[in-house]
């Protein structure tokens, strides 16, 4: 036996140690809910874990990133809906004003106040809208685009970068001066109309009413009269027209005969010009003035009273139809005793009406026997009260009968005589001679010291944009004139910069643009041939028109490039795991509206196709954020499921099996009371040392 080392107790205690450390072990699990608390506890497991846990944390960044990105979208769309509702009444005004029926001075022009008001709400809410700050319809979330405050040249600004207009001749080499259209086919026939619309005619007395029309000092006497119609009868715009279906006139020696179209009077020579015309005549109508007409009350008058019988005191009924002031239909019974004679009967039945109840207060009875019975309504107007019939219902003893009668229907004040302003003042006549070629327009536009970054030039039907220097924000805009290489410095700048855009501009569908060395910022715009039934330029204002020159005005800020917005959609910063939302600019200008003018009837009617292009242009663009909506909607629900399968497959390495760790617990919990046990029985072995010692 021996002392100094007791192996029994040395092996008892070890087993005790390891008991108290898994037991210690299993407690540390169970109260934290976590079988890996350390690395120790499994290295792997615990790398793999951490890796979860941080994409866990990513895709729930992610769900919330997806969420704002859901109401940003939903904010721009909702705010575009009520754009889409203005540009919906724009085109409902415009449709309106494109009818002939309305005067351009008054109610054209209110109209147009509408359609301007309109246009500044659509400004405002494209200066507005923002979600956290983050301007939404101002351009500045469209991919690509420039968002800029431009200055645009007026008509007048635009004439002052035009060559001076030609006296006459014809055009000789294109941009030597500024040539006006001319067509000699289609200006062989001078030509003008006067329109009556608006004007309206009330007949005072038949046979009498006359009309004087005037143009340029002339009277032009009418083909039709009014003999055949009675008075009160109504002539409209169009029937006054047509009083002077062929009607002539000579002005300025030049003979027009008048051919009628619809509320329209139009003259037209009777021969080809022999001479150039360009000339403005006054033009006037007037008719009688009449007489303001009383309203009249309606009338219903019998045949004869009569009777086979003259016993008298025999009871009989009547029934009288009549319309209320409502204009609905009333029948009404009215019950007389028989008199002696058709006299006296006829005076029991106007008694007996006079003393009816509802009908005492709405009609005058007169009349007699023999003459019939009158019921006058005591309201006068067409839509008074009146008596439609009155019928014998039953006769009574004496056999009474009353013949069949007529009705004469009331009738509203009214004045006669003419009504209206007539539409025109003034009237153009601008002829070719006979014989005379054809004329292209062509002119010269001076572009020098207007051609800086972001100038906008328009010519016809396109709109070429500068791009000046090596940082210019205009370098991918549509149709550019690059001259980023350029600093707009340079002595010849515009020389360079009059050049590119004549070769930017060769396929121009309405201008053949050229250029002469040594014109500096000069170019030339010929009207193309193919062009010229598609285009008006006969005047300077409306050659004009199709040249357009806007400069950015540095004074409303710098020029932003559009980069659209990125969403973080992901846990990750891969391409894959982001989305770019671009929503296009809503102002005025870039739904191309700045500029409608419905204030005429040719300018509403082109008013009407621009207005829906801007429309198919917004739905364009909420249909974009519709498609990202519902994408995010998608990425949302994939969010969700992944981070739920990942948190399970984190849970399943990290967290504590609370079943498995009790078992092990009661286990190593059993041990260290049995290892506390055999390590106190192991100590007692030494002591029987002593018994050999004794």
């Amino acid at each position: 036996m021996r002392i100094q080392h007791n192996i029994m107790a040395m092996n008892a205690y070890r087993n005790y140690t390891n008991n108290t450390s898994a037991l210690s072990s299993n407690l540390e699990k169970l109260s934290s809910g976590y079988k890996i608390n350390r690395a120790g506890d499994d290295a792997a497991g615990l790398a793999i874990s951490e890796k979860m846990r941080a994409q866990i944390t990513g895709l729930d960044a992610a769900q919330k990133n997806v969420k704002d990105g859901i109401s940003l979208v939903k904010t721009a769309e909702g705010a575009m809906q009520e754009v889409q509702d203005m540009l919906n009444r724009m085109v409902y005004l415009a449709n309106q004003s494109a009818n002939g029926t309305y005067d351009n001075d008054v109610d054209r022009a209110n109209l147009q106040k509408e359609v301007d008001s309109l246009r500044s709400e659509i400004d405002r809410i494209a200066d507005s809208a923002n979600f956290n700050g983050i301007q939404l319809l101002d351009g500045s979330l469209s991919d690509g685009s420039v968002k800029a405050a431009y200055q645009k040249l007026d008509a007048a600004g635009i004439k002052g970068l035009l060559l001076p207009e030609a006296a006459g001749g014809t055009a000789g080499v294109a941009g030597t001066n500024t040539l006006l259209e001319a067509d000699s086919k289609t200006n062989q026939l001078p030509t003008f109309s006067v329109d009556l619309d608006g004007m309206s005619h009330v007949v005072d007395t038949p046979g009498t009413d006359t009309f004087t029309l005037e143009v340029g000092g002339q009277t032009v006497n009418a083909t039709g009269d009014v003999q055949n119609l009675a008075k009160g009868d109504k002539l409209d715009a169009k029937a006054l027209a047509a009083l002077y279906d062929g009607s002539t006139v000579t002005l300025d020696g030049v003979a027009y005969t008048a051919k009628v179209e619809g509320s329209k009077i139009v003259f037209t020579a009777d021969k080809a010009a022999d001479k150039d015309i360009n000339a403005h005549y006054d033009v006037s109508f007037e008719g009688v003035t009449g007489n303001t007409v009383a309203a009249t009350a309606a009338v219903y008058t019998t045949g004869a009273l009569t009777q086979t019988a003259t016993t008298g005191g025999q009871a009989a009924t009547v029934t009288i139809e009549y319309t209320d002031a409502d204009g609905k239909t009333q029948q009404k019974d009215v019950t007389f005793n028989s008199g002696t004679s058709a006299a006296d009967t006829f005076n029991a039945l106007k008694t007996a009406i006079e003393a009816d109840a509802d009908l005492k207060d709405l009609f005058t009875v007169g009349g007699s026997d023999t003459a019939g019975m009158t019921l006058t309504a005591k309201t006068a107007g067409a839509d008074a009260p009146a008596v439609t019939n009155i019928t014998v219902k039953t006769p009574g003893g004496d056999t009474v009968a009353i013949a069949a009668g007529n009705a004469v229907d009331g009738a509203d004040a009214y004045t006669t005589g003419t009504s209206g302003t007539i539409n025109v003042g003034t009237v153009n006549v601008v002829a070719t001679k006979a014989g005379a070629k054809d004329q292209l327009a062509n002119t010269v536009l001076d572009l020098a010291g207007k051609m800086t970054d972001g100038t906008q030039v328009t010519l016809g039907d396109t709109t070429y944009t500068f791009a000046v220097g090596k940082d210019s924000v205009f370098a991918g805009a549509e149709n550019v004139i690059d001259l980023t290489h350029l600093t707009g410095e340079e002595a010849d700048f515009d020389e360079l910069a009059a050049s590119k855009l004549t070769e930017a501009a060769k396929d121009n569908g309405i201008f053949s643009v050229g250029h002469k060395a040594g014109d500096g910022g000069k170019i030339s715009l010929q009207q193309l041939q193919a062009a010229k039934d598609s285009t008006d330029m006969t005047t300077m204002d409306k050659l004009a028109s199709y040249i357009g020159v806007s400069t950015v005005d540095a004074a409303k800020g710098d020029p932003i490039m559009g980069t659209g917005l990125t969403l973080q959609i992901g846990d990750t910063s891969d391409a894959w795991n982001q989305l770019k939302v671009s929503v296009e600019d809503m102002h005025c200008a870039a739904l191309g509206i700045a500029n409608v003018d419905i204030s005429t009837q040719d300018g509403a009617a082109e008013a009407v196709n621009v207005i829906k292009e801007a429309i198919n242009s917004v739905s364009m663009t909420r249909g974009t954020l519709g498609a990202t909506q519902n994408r995010l909607e998608h990425t949302q629900n994939n969010l969700s499921v992944m981070e739920e399968n990942i948190t399970d497959a984190e849970s399943t390495i990290r967290d504590t099996d609370v079943a498995e760790e009790m078992m092990s617990y009661t286990k190593n919990n059993i041990l260290i009371q049995s290892a506390q046990a055999m390590l106190a029985q192991a100590n007692q072995v030494p002591q029987g040392v002593l018994q050999l010692l004794q």
